[in-house]
């Protein structure tokens, strides 16, 4: 492969944050060939049909939550992930848990390992936080939205988790009740996790 050839690639991933869609590559003059060339030399990886991955572009610690968002485009970083993420678990996921709109279907990876949960609409939408821009970032819950999914999905995670992360959040110094207490109503957990946050106090 001809350095220009190359090089231009590499831009098109350089312009990406590290990814590259086969649509884009093969605008930039591309060819399917050449992309093959790059995967056998380790330069990139395929990270599902159609979605590629240039990796000493995209070091860091969040990369696996960016891989999963590009994988899962309407998928927001949610439950025990999201726990991992925020440290209110000493927890570490073996998958990664995405909350989706009810309805919506994608074809998942073989890696990373990645488990969707149907949330309603006012759910879905609420307490989002989004990290980085573009290609290079990811949307999860904050603190206090994950605190209540946690609360009312405990059954997925388990209630010592649950309570665990409850517990770290009122022992937190960044902790803010009004916005928990505004999200335990949209999720209907209020009467809940009152119980539990007296219990703690």
């Amino acid at each position: 492969m001809r350095d220009s050839t190359a090089k231009r690639i590499r831009k098109v991933f350089e312009d990406g944050n590290g990814f590259a869609r086969t649509s884009e590559l093969l605008d930039s003059g591309a060819q399917m060939r050449q992309i093959t060339e790059l995967i056998k030399a380790g330069k990139i990886i395929r990270i599902k049909n159609g979605l590629y991955n240039w990796q000493e572009l995209t070091e860091g610690k969040d990369i696996i939550y960016r891989i999963a968002s590009l994988i899962v485009p309407k998928g927001i970083i949610c439950l025990g992930t999201a726990l991992a993420y925020h440290r209110l678990t000493t927890d570490n996921p073996w998958e990664i848990s995405m909350a989706v709109p009810r309805n919506y279907a994608v074809k998942l990876a073989d890696y990373p390992p990645i488990r969707t949960y149907a949330f309603n609409e006012r759910m879905y939408g609420t307490g989002i936080d989004v990290i980085g821009e573009g290609k290079g970032g990811f949307r999860i819950y904050d603190k206090e939205k994950t605190i209540c999914d946690v609360t009312k999905f405990e059954k997925y995670i388990g209630s010592n988790a649950a309570i665990e992360a409850v517990r770290t959040y009122v022992n937190g110094s960044s902790r803010n009740f009004d916005l928990l207490m505004r999200y335990a109503k949209i999720c209907g957990v209020v009467k809940k996790l009152e119980i539990r946050i007296a219990m703690l106090l």
